[in-house]
Formats: structure tokens, C-alpha cells, sequence
């Protein structure tokens, strides 16, 4: 199992995934109010509800357009397993290119999108992301 988290301006989503296949989503509110200790009450209660996921998965993947909440779900969910977490950044391998001027400023979340979809479709690709909630 891998826990994913994709810590957003608006809500801080967690999917636990079995090979390519969604186990499990929920979506928390991003609130920089909140605690590590509040974070993982949420956490341990959400991830109870799924019974595939152990004391600790092969992988937790993060990444996150909000610095600040980043370093307080580290804290959570190290409190709630034993294994490392890996960080998704702008100089994070992977199979794409990120050509702008200042690849630091381009947001993990539209890197993350550029590279599912061209693991999914290949290239070349356009990826459009509709906002829900």
C-alpha cells in the first residue's frame, strides 16, 4: 500500500492506493490552525476505516503547494508510522521536463498531473484540471 497526500491550498487530500488502484480517498480542509496532534487524530481515524492500510505502507508520498503545512503533516504522519516520507518536489526525478524559467515556482501539483497523465495517455498530452468540491 502507498499513502499519497497532496497538500493544497484549499483542501489537504489523502488517497491510499493498492498497485494503481484507489483504495481510498478523503479530503481535509487546509487549515494552518490545526496542530500535527489535530491532523492525526483525522489521519488515524480516516485510515481505520480502510483496513489495507498496516502500521507502516511501503511508501507515503507527499506534496505540497503550502510550506507551512507541510512540515506539520510531517509530524502527523510520523507520529501514525514508522517509515520515511517521501517528498514530491520541482527536482524530484521523473519523466517530464519542467522547462520554465524558475521550475521551483511551478507547483508539485500540476508536476504530479503532468506526470500521471503521461504515464496514463504518453505524449504528447494537454492536461486540464477542473476544480471540484
Amino acid at each position: 500500500m502507498i499513502v499519497a497526500v497532496d497538500i493544497g491550498n484549499t483542501n489537504v487530500v489523502v488517497g491510499v492506493f493498492d498497485g494503481d488502484r484507489v483504495v481510498a480517498r478523503w479530503r481535509l480542509a487546509s487549515d494552518t490552525r490545526r496542530t500535527a496532534d489535530e491532523y492525526g487524530v483525522f489521519l488515524k481515524a480516516l485510515l481505520s476505516r480502510c483496513s489495507s492500510v498496516e502500521s507502516c505502507p511501503e511508501g507515503i508520498v507527499v506534496g505540497s503547494v503550502v510550506p507551512v503545512l507541510s512540515d506539520v503533516l510531517d509530524a502527523a504522519l510520523r507520529q501514525l508510522f514508522a517509515c520515511e516520507l517521501f517528498h514530491v518536489t520541482h527536482a524530484s526525478p521523473m519523466p517530464v521536463t519542467n522547462s520554465y524559467a524558475k521550475p521551483n515556482e511551478v507547483g508539485v501539483d500540476r508536476l504530479a498531473n503532468a506526470v500521471g497523465g503521461t504515464m496514463l495517455y504518453g505524449r504528447p498530452l494537454i492536461v486540464v484540471c477542473l476544480l471540484y468540491t
